[in-house]
């Protein structure tokens, strides 16, 4: 799972760096939104781990 994250995130952070070189603001946009994203879907799947993980508290 690390491994496909890590991938995912360095392709976000390539489509963003040529983004930049490129000048465009619009597709910039876009590749900072879809990490954004991914990162809050990410911290939202490892509080539920963590909830279940932890009798008590679910």
């Amino acid at each position: 799972m690390q491994d496909r994250s890590r991938r995912r995130r360095e392709f976000h952070h390539c489509e963003l760096i040529a983004c930049i070189k490129a000048q465009d603001v619009e597709g910039a946009a876009q590749a900072i939104a879809k990490h954004v994203g991914g990162s809050g879907h990410h911290i939202i799947e490892r509080m539920r781990v963590s909830r279940h993980a932890m009798p008590g508290l679910g």
